[in-house]
């Protein structure tokens, strides 16, 4: 879904587990949100709505 899609609309992302600390950015691509983000060695590129964000708490914050 992301291939040749266009990023648009900026947001800062927010990890609120176990603690609230800025992470990254998420994008509008494709008809979907593209979230990509890092936290201590971790680098994700993935879709907003995968289940695997869900036990990190994401937040989508202000825009950019």
């Amino acid at each position: 879904w992301l291939v040749g899609a266009t990023l648009s609309n900026p947001r800062r992302l927010f990890m609120t587990n176990p603690y609230r600390v800025e992470v990254g950015f998420v994008f509008d691509a494709g008809g979907k949100e593209f979230a990509l983000f890092g936290e201590a060695d971790w680098i994700w590129a993935i879709a907003f709505d995968d289940p695997e964000n869900e036990a990190l708490g994401l937040e989508i914050g202000a825009p950019l």
